[in-house]
């Protein structure tokens, strides 16, 4: 990866370093139970469109992989039926997840590196 970053500025280099650290921490939390849409919405869905293929591989998985986290939480309205399907309970709620799920389709379809469409593809199942 930092190979990678040669062809950057110094800075461009040092700041795509500090972003590619920051995600891999936060895909290390256990996250189960808490919300993370909000954040996946604002600051790891941007990252889609990133010239970084590594920032955009990274955004891609850390978005698929805590997508749901939140709807596991004991007090959520979401819950899960007797053939496992989970229900979403909320428009806002559901408006995000959809969103999303939308431009992580689209990172599937569109992303120029073949290796990050498929995974991502991979990635989306019947959740």
């Amino acid at each position: 990866c930092s190979s990678d970053l040669n062809f950057l500025t110094p800075s461009e280099a040092a700041n795509t370093a500090v972003l590619l650290d920051a995600f891999m921490s936060i895909g290390e939390i256990d996250c189960t139970g808490f919300s993370m849409l909000s954040f996946l919405s604002l600051e790891v869905a941007p990252r889609f469109w990133d010239p970084h293929q590594h920032v955009r591989r990274m955004a891609a998985d850390l978005c698929s992989r805590l997508l749901l986290c939140g709807c596991h939480a004991p007090g959520s309205p979401c819950h899960v039926d007797a053939e496992g399907t989970m229900i979403h309970v909320g428009a806002p709620h559901i408006a995000l997840i959809l969103r999303l799920q939308q431009q992580l389709l689209a990172v599937a379809v569109a992303d120029p590196e073949p290796d990050i469409r498929l995974s991502t593809l991979a990635m989306l199942d019947v959740r």
